[in-house]
């Protein structure tokens, strides 16, 4: 799911932001795909693949997702857990907030087409805990609609994108950037479906394994 996290802290800015160079999408076919990244804390590292944030938890109002899709209109359930271990199963883990969304842009006259949506949670915000004991959340996508040609966009380039870029914790703040989100891994975790559940990867060289 290219991404990016809204956050509210004081005022507002993008706490994670995982859109470099999407160039592709994964077919969901009936599965749930599950993904991560890094909420920046007060005791985060500062180097070459991290910057630390500015509180140890974030009030969430916002998201962004991007996908394609051949169906006329679009369904995907989306949730977001606050602590998650990369590459691991989400059943059991109770999320930090779960959302139906349904009645998205669809393919229209074309045989596909590609989006990216904005949500607004402001109405619904939810809570993201952040610091170095808590170094990633967890996101996972599905949808009730078992199309070979609908899925998440695949985003993150490490060698053409930081890790901070597109976030208000740049040390020269351009949100117009896309960055490959921090904490991301170059896999994922598929459950849910008719695809073996397990941890997957692209070949580890490209695409990146991200969404």
């Amino acid at each position: 799911m290219d991404a990016q996290v809204e956050l509210s802290v004081s005022g507002s800015g993008v706490l994670y932001d995982n859109t470099c160079q999407p160039g592709m999408f994964s077919s969901l076919s009936g599965d749930t795909y599950i993904d991560e990244g890094r909420v920046p804390g007060t005791s985060s590292p500062d180097d070459l693949v991290s910057k630390p944030g500015c509180a140890t938890s974030y009030s969430v109002d916002g998201f962004q997702i991007a996908y394609c899709t051949d169906q006329p209109t679009t369904t995907f359930h989306c949730s977001f857990y606050s602590s998650y271990t990369q590459c691991t199963s989400a059943i059991g883990l109770t999320p930090a907030a779960s959302f139906v969304l349904t009645g998205l842009p669809g393919s229209g006259p074309a045989p596909s087409f590609c989006w990216t949506v904005n949500i607004d949670a402001a109405g619904s915000p939810f809570v993201l805990d952040a610091g170095s004991t808590n170094p990633r959340f967890g996101w996972s996508i599905s949808s009730p609609q078992p199309s070979l040609f609908q899925g998440p966009v695949v985003a993150g380039r490490e060698n053409s994108c930081q890790r901070w870029d597109g976030t208000s914790f740049d040390p020269v703040v351009n949100l117009a950037e896309s960055g490959t989100g921090m904490g991301t891994a170059d896999l994922f975790f598929i459950e849910g479906g008719s695809t073996t559940p397990g941890c997957y990867f692209f070949g580890g060289v490209n695409p990146f394994a991200s969404f």
